[in-house]
């Protein structure tokens, strides 16, 4: 029987790219009409967890599909394939040298996420074996436990001709590297969409306002340009804008919730009003954007008090509200201040269109990584 080196290769390329991360494979995932959708949705109000919620669970589906095929390919190898891929995850990742990806699909065959490797084994390979033990053992228990209870149990699965009969112990198996996966997916999925949409959403709601997007982060003629993640003086902004009079504001983005006011303070007290930039001091104002605060929260008022402004994306006309802050502040004007606020998101959704989102990712200069920062 042929020794199976690897359980990475035995998913389908399908499976394959879902577990694939970095910005232009979330971008190829996901697609430019969806990016746009979801872009439109926090620029109107709505929740960033609940418009890439369908993405995610997506994704999880079809990586649960694959895992079955892996499942079938793993039994034409070795019979009792179920049984012993916890022996096989174990050996693969003692043997070490694996990449990400294999990493996790071992990691998922014994129940496992990155985090119960660094908190159950504390990232010591050497406890591998003891673990499956105890790991295999506490799934014939609970299997022994629930034909007690339940009776026997006959799954069968058909993939084309091949067939996959399941009892109590398989399927808690298979039950194990599903949680494990989803738990894997959901965390790097939270992770990877909070960067990619605050770029994107700081790219798009700045190009509607009429500014250019400069991503050489060339300090010649700043004036009517934006870029970002410029790294200031004292911590790095997300966005940074220049007006033709000396004036600009800088951005700075986080999906918090009502429960994290404190961290909405930290970054309004960390900007400067004045800074240097292409040899020119300009006046910045400080435009801090998040999910939402609590109602007794006073974060707003301690925002003025160090010359910020705390918008709520929460609210469908946080746009205008940019809009209005950069009228008073750097005295710049955009039609969308005087928009009734039932107009905004048909004209949003008109006008993201024209938002360089493939120029904003660096699609357009060597496919780097958007999540990569200067």
């Amino acid at each position: 029987m042929p020794k199976i080196e690897s359980l990475y290769a035995l998913l389908p390329d399908h499976g394959q790219q879902f577990l694939k991360s970095g910005g232009l494979s979330v971008v190829n995932q996901i697609g430019f009409d969806v990016i746009r959708r979801v872009i439109v949705d926090v620029l109107s109000g709505k929740n960033i967890r609940e418009s890439t919620e369908f993405l995610t669970r997506k994704r999880l589906a079809s990586l649960n599909f694959s895992l079955v095929k892996l499942i079938f390919n793993g039994i034409e190898k070795d019979p009792n394939f179920l049984t012993n891929i916890g022996k096989i995850a174990s050996r693969i990742l003692t043997e070490g040298g694996n990449s990400k990806q294999e990493k996790w699909l071992c990691n998922w065959a014994l129940g496992l996420t990155n985090k119960g490797v660094q908190n159950i084994l504390r990232d010591n390979t050497d406890g591998l074996d003891d673990y499956y033990k105890k790991y295999l053992d506490t799934n014939l228990e609970a299997a022994s436990e629930a034909e007690d209870l339940f009776g026997d149990l006959e799954v069968n699965f058909e993939l084309n001709d091949k067939s996959l009969e399941l009892n109590w112990v398989e399927l808690s198996l298979i039950f194990n590297i599903v949680g494990s996966s989803t738990l894997t997916i959901r965390g790097s999925e939270k992770s990877q969409y909070g960067k990619l949409f605050e770029k994107l959403i700081l790219g798009s709601i700045l190009s509607i306002l009429n500014f250019d997007y400069q991503s050489s982060k060339d300090e010649k003629n700043l004036q009517g340009k934006f870029w970002l993640s410029r790294q200031g003086e004292k911590r790095e902004s997300d966005a940074t804008l220049f007006h033709n009079n000396g004036q600009g504001a800088r951005f700075d983005i986080g999906f918090i919730g009502r429960g994290n006011p404190e961290i909405s303070l930290d970054k309004v007290s960390r900007f400067q009003r004045h800074i240097e930039v292409g040899k020119r001091n300009w006046e910045i104002t400080t435009i801090i954007l998040v999910d939402r605060v609590g109602n007794n929260s006073d974060i707003k008022e301690q925002a003025r008090a160090v010359n910020g402004h705390l918008i709520e994306m929460s609210n469908n006309n946080w746009p205008k509200k940019v809009a209005e802050i950069l009228s008073d502040e750097i005295d710049y004007y955009h039609e969308i201040k005087d928009l009734e606020d039932d107009d905004i998101e048909e004209y949003l959704n008109q006008e993201v269109k024209k938002v360089p989102i493939k120029e904003i990712l660096g699609m357009n200069e060597g496919n780097q990584d958007l999540f990569n920062s200067s």
